[in-house]
């Protein structure tokens, strides 16, 4: 699936970025519409990437993106409930591995539709269109979640359980660099949304939990009091917390640009009803 809207209005100066097609020159604060100080070319053949809040586009956008980024959200108490309450229950061997599937397919169907490319010029800044490389390596790692899924229930032992970890550990190596890139994207997002809250969230999660966990590991080698390894831990704990956290604000902030974009939509109508 894609999404394909018209561009918004141009800006008359030429943003950070923009080069001359003609001779590369490098043509940013110039007016859009002159000529190149280089070659002389019209700047008018340079696309202008004006940079738009989201609540500016157009409303079937922004809901199709609150509706993946709830998704998305879905899994995360899922997850929790999975892994609190489960032991309790005392579930089958076969409704665990149910279970599993359907948290793996609501995570993929989330992400896959989260990072459909958007063809509109305001989008690729943020890494979402088609050549954004965020978005395809989050595109591809969700699907490291179905390994995970399926080999997480096998039983232990028998010829077999070596290819079987092998493909459980693949599963999870592709679900984490999906994760941070996934993470990474949801940043930019945040930032086309204006939640300069939820972009650090992300960010600090995406960047610090590998970095906290790392540290620990490192430590745990060191002679040093077990204190230290712990209070990494303890970090990578709550910086791994602050994905989430920042998944539901910007799932909250995506869902009121859908009515400032239908505000935003009724303005422009006037505008035109009122003529120039």
């Amino acid at each position: 699936m894609e999404w394909k809207e018209g561009s918004s209005i141009g800006s008359p100066a030429l943003p950070e970025g923009q080069s001359c097609k003609q001779c590369g020159y490098d043509l940013r604060g110039l007016e859009h519409g002159g000529d190149c100080p280089e070659c002389g070319a019209s700047t008018a053949r340079t696309p202008v990437a004006r940079d738009v809040p989201l609540s500016q586009m157009s409303e079937s956008l922004v809901r199709q993106l609150a509706l993946c980024c709830a998704a998305t959200c879905l899994v995360i108490p899922a997850m929790v409930i999975r892994r609190l309450a489960w032991g309790n229950l005392a579930p089958s061997q076969s409704l665990e591995l149910g279970f599993d599937l359907a948290l793996a397919a609501i995570w993929i169907g989330g992400v896959t539709l989260l990072t459909s490319p958007v063809e509109i010029e305001e989008a690729r800044r943020y890494g979402l269109a088609r050549d954004g490389k965020l978005r395809r390596i989050a595109r591809a790692g969700c699907w490291g979640a179905l390994l995970v899924a399926m080999t997480n229930q096998w039983p232990v032992g028998g010829s077999e359980v070596l290819v079987i970890q092998s493909v459980w550990l693949a599963g999870w190596a592709v679900c984490i660099v999906g994760c941070f890139c996934l993470l990474l994207l949801l940043a930019e997002v945040a930032e086309w949304v204006r939640d300069t809250t939820a972009k650090r969230l992300l960010e600090s999660s995406a960047y610090g939990t590998p970095l906290a966990y790392g540290a620990a590991m490192l430590i745990s080698w060191l002679p040093v009091h077990p204190i230290a390894s712990g209070a990494a831990s303890v970090l990578g704990v709550c910086l791994l917390l602050a994905a989430p956290a920042g998944m539901v604000m910007l799932t909250g902030s995506v869902v009121r640009s859908i009515r400032h974009a239908r505000e935003y939509k009724a303005y422009l109508q006037r505008q035109q009803r009122s003529g120039p």
